[in-house]
């Protein structure tokens, strides 16, 4: 092989690889960007309720439904990743859409369920505690 091709070659070899190295560097960073990016700007609050067993598949598809996450690719991935997919909590949860991804995940499976307020009138039984307890 003669000096010029080989020198071509090796020339096309180090392009290559400086411009993957610059695709990974970039795709690392815009991954990033959007895991601590706020999911919505204008945020809302959305009473979210995760049933006891549900997988965190099915999780990430309510999020999706309930219009919380609008790509669940990433947050399935980094559930996946941190190996905390299996830790999500059972309950309701008050979510701010406003939050960035890595808190709303955070917040699934260390966060406190959302608690109801009940206000029970003095003097009630226990039947219309339940009632009350039932209906709320």
């Amino acid at each position: 092989m003669n000096r010029k091709i080989k020198n071509c070659l090796t020339i096309f070899f180090v392009l290559s690889v400086f411009f993957l190295c610059v695709a990974i560097i970039t795709g690392f960073y815009y991954l990033r960007y959007k895991w601590n990016a706020p999911i919505e700007k204008n945020g809302k609050h959305v009473i979210f309720e995760v049933k006891k067993g549900e997988s965190f598949l099915d999780v990430v598809n309510k999020l999706k439904q309930a219009g919380i996450l609008k790509d669940t690719r990433l947050f399935y991935f980094m559930g996946k990743i941190l190996k905390v997919s299996h830790k999500i909590k059972a309950g309701e949860f008050l979510i701010n859409t406003r939050w960035s991804q890595k808190k709303l995940l955070n917040y699934l499976v260390k966060g406190r369920p959302y608690l109801h307020k009940v206000m029970i009138p003095e003097g009630s039984t226990w039947w219309e505690v339940g009632n009350l307890l039932e209906a709320n």
